[in-house]
């Protein structure tokens, strides 16, 4: 049987094994378990793009190991959205911090060394005091998805990180680094010196659970907007490797993105917010920031559908998952009180119109703490992966085409 027939034979069980009942809104994604290899993992972190040059999009995951686990779980793609493990491509990270791998709580993938292909940045996690922050850990691909350790080449700052991101942040056109220091004094910028294999870093006074990069006010400068368990910090980039904070931000957050979210063709922001079940509901909820001329300023909260019982949404999608051409919200959410814990999709209705579709995502049951999406399966539309906590991981395939 071929690629193509295969694909159909799967999408066609796929759609009698989920058929919703009369009544019942179109299921926009399936949940797929198969599409992975079994494993219980502790997950934390997931990032996609194209680890070995063959065309599709891979998966590398972060996991919070015992003590027989690697940190770094790699699954090849096959073209079809299955995928395999090739974990034994990645070399173990040991922790500092006696015996055992190291935790993985924050993965990126990027062209760090210029090279062509998609290198690995790992943030790591030693535990709630600063003494055992980790180092974060560089892996570099040989453009066929076997990675190396070049570690040396970072300098020694000790973090425990709680999320990463690769990037040309001065313009120079050599890639630059930044680790969010969770539970430590803020964020950490790794400036790629052009000529050499080294960094040098910059530390910043805040920024802890993630960051998103964008050109907010449309100045050719990248800029970074971080959320934080403090009210989240917007950094503006001056040119060169200079920044302005900008504290006017005050939600507490435990993910965020960077969209046009109103079609104005400049980035919006949306930020979901870090407290839990004890925090009355109207605090829980996510909330956008419109951008005004370059500055973001916080629209009511009562601008996005209310979700029930919402607690600490860990990652923000904001993608058009639909096909409609407006960006859509996937929260990815780490409710571990919870006996059923349930992400949130909103759909985009243009004009920071939103409503909520949690309806049309299948029952998850999963806490989840970290997602990715992309095309997976090749069939155009985008489909999420979620990294789950005490829980297998799974695929959710969009069925929008």
């Amino acid at each position: 049987m071929g690629r193509l027939s295969r694909l159909a034979a799967r999408l066609a069980l796929a759609a009698v094994l989920t058929a919703p009942a009369v009544g019942d809104p179109p299921a926009l994604f399936v949940l797929d378990l198969d599409a992975i290899p079994r494993a219980e993992d502790d997950s934390v972190d997931v990032a996609c793009a194209d680890v070995d040059g063959d065309g599709d999009l891979d998966l590398v995951v972060g996991l919070d190991p015992s003590r027989d686990q690697r940190s770094i779980k790699l699954l090849l793609n096959n073209g079809l959205g299955r995928f395999d493990d090739a974990s034994d491509r990645v070399p173990a990270l040991v922790s500092e911090f006696g015996k055992g791998h190291a935790r993985a709580f924050a993965v990126a993938l990027g062209d760090i060394d210029r090279d062509g292909d998609v290198d690995l940045l790992v943030g790591t996690y030693g535990g709630g005091d600063i003494r055992l922050g980790d180092h974060p850990r560089l892996l570099l691909n040989d453009g066929k998805g076997t990675f190396s350790d070049a570690t040396k080449r970072l300098p020694a700052v000790r973090c425990n990180a709680g999320g990463v991101a690769i990037g040309d942040l001065d313009g120079d056109g050599v890639t630059d680094l930044v680790v969010c220091g969770s539970l430590t004094a803020g964020a950490t910028v790794y400036w790629g010196e052009r000529g050499e294999h080294v960094y040098t870093p910059l530390e910043l006074e805040d920024g802890d659970r993630g960051v998103a990069m964008g050109d907010i006010d449309a100045d050719g400068k990248v800029d970074l907007l971080f959320a934080s368990c403090m009210p989240s910090p917007f950094f503006r980039s001056l040119g060169g490797r200079r920044f302005e904070r900008d504290s006017r931000l005050r939600d507490m957050a435990s993910g965020g993105a960077l969209a046009d979210l109103d079609g104005d063709s400049d980035l919006d922001a949306v930020l979901c917010s870090s407290l839990g079940g004890g925090a009355p509901s109207a605090l829980r909820q996510p909330r956008i920031w419109e951008n005004g001329e370059g500055r973001l300023v916080a629209l009511a909260a009562d601008r996005l559908p209310e979700l029930p019982d919402m607690v600490e949404g860990r990652v923000t999608l904001a993608r058009d998952f639909d096909g409609d051409g407006h960006v859509d919200l996937f929260f990815a959410c780490y409710d571990t009180d919870a006996a059923q814990p349930q992400s949130r999709l909103l759909l985009g209705q243009g004009k920071l119109a939103f409503r909520n579709a949690t309806d049309r995502l299948p029952k998850l049951g999963r806490a989840t703490h970290g997602a990715a999406c992309g095309d997976f399966d090749s069939d155009g539309d985008l489909d999420i992966y979620l990294a789950n906590r005490s829980a297998r991981d799974a695929v959710l395939f969009n069925r929008t085409r």
